[in-house]
């Protein structure tokens, strides 16, 4: 029973072995291809989150969650907003920069859009974060995606849309996911 992993060699009791140690146990993906968008100030630490891009797993006791994030954004205007993002498990945010002062805490932000040809643009922003959620095998954990608009002025950022979003072979529609894998500890 060499080629069976997480299983003990008596298939019949049923009773789980352990994985070892960096093995996934599982693997869920979350994909969504319409648009969303906000007009939250990130400059304020605050992040609209979406259901469609958040997914739940409950892991082992002990294990640990990769979180792998692909975003396409864009913004409305070109000076603000830039597009800014967060990693949230529930309503923490996790992944994110250091505090320092009054800049803004994010997992990942985007250039500035500084022309009006860049109207058509969509950014694709990835990341990954690997978390210690202190599992316990029978709490369910949410991890979501935020988005905000740096700077202090009006705007929208979007998701899996260009910012002119006109009907046109200028534009596109994208789309955007959100996967994360219990890997045992």
């Amino acid at each position: 029973m060499s080629g069976i992993i997480g299983k003990s060699p008596d298939m019949k009791s049923g009773v789980l072995g352990k994985f070892p140690t960096g093995q996934v146990v599982q693997c869920l993906s979350k994909h969504h291809g319409g648009t969303l968008e906000s007009t939250t100030l990130a400059s304020s630490d605050s992040f609209t989150k979406f259901t469609d891009l958040e997914i739940s797993i409950t892991p082992a006791r002990g294990s640990k969650v990769m979180v792998f994030c692909q975003v396409n954004v864009s913004g409305s205007n070109y000076n603000d907003p830039s597009p800014v993002l967060a990693l949230f498990r529930d309503t923490t945010k996790i992944g994110s920069g250091d505090t320092a002062s009054a800049r803004i805490r994010a997992s990942v932000g985007t250039t500035i859009f500084s022309g009006g040809y860049n109207g058509a643009i969509v950014t694709n922003v990835s990341w990954n974060y690997l978390d210690d959620p202190v599992a316990d095998g029978s709490t369910a954990f949410v991890y979501k995606i935020g988005l905000g608009i740096r700077g202090t002025g009006a705007g929208t950022a979007y998701i899996n849309r260009s910012p002119s979003d006109g009907d046109s072979t200028e534009n596109q529609r994208d789309a955007s996911n959100i996967t994360v894998m219990e890997v045992a500890t």
